[in-house]
């Protein structure tokens, strides 16, 4: 999640290190707070501060490798 001024977005990283926007808040220019994926790795739950909703966001997702 990215805190600022105007438009607030959830930002992905690439496996490469590059940064993406992967949600905007088009309801406000609330934050968004609390980024978190569920136990099995499927879902993606994120909260918009005010007015207070949660968005669960499924995937596919891809699993980083690791050396």
């Amino acid at each position: 999640c990215e805190d600022g001024d105007g438009e607030q977005f959830v930002v992905g990283i690439t496996p490469d290190g590059e940064l993406y926007d992967f949600a905007r808040n088009a309801i406000n220019e609330r934050e968004f707070c609390g980024a978190c994926f569920s136990p099995d790795g499927q879902t993606l739950f994120v909260n918009i501060q005010d007015p207070g909703i949660t968005f669960a966001i499924w995937g596919p997702w891809r699993r980083s490798q690791t050396a």
